[in-house]
C-alpha cells in the first residue's frame, strides 16, 4: 500500500524534528524555559513534610524535560 507508513522511517524522521528544535535559537529558547519551571537543575524533594502526590507530579514535569533533551541528542547522533 502507497500509504502505509514504515515505523523505522517515521522515527528517523521524528528524531531528526526533535534535533532540529533542540538545536534552533527559539528550541533552545523554549527549552531553557521548562528548565527552568520543570526542576531540570534542581532538586524535587522540599524540605520538611515530603507530598508523595505533590513529588510524583514534579518528577512528571521533570521527565517531559528530560525526555526532550534526550530526543534532541538522539537526533543529532544520527545526523553525524
Amino acid at each position: 500500500m502507497e500509504n502505509e507508513v514504515n515505523p523505522e522511517e517515521e522515527l528517523k524522521r521524528l528524531h531528526a524534528m526533535y534535533a532540529n528544535f533542540a538545536q534552533n535559537a527559539i528550541g533552545q529558547i523554549v527549552l531553557d524555559d521548562l528548565k527552568k519551571r520543570f526542576h531540570y537543575n534542581a532538586t524535587t524533594v522540599k524540605t520538611g513534610t515530603i507530598d508523595p502526590h505533590e513529588l510524583a507530579y514534579a518528577e512528571g514535569q521533570r521527565s517531559v524535560v528530560l525526555f526532550l533533551i534526550a530526543m534532541g541528542e538522539i537526533g543529532k547522533q544520527a545526523e553525524n
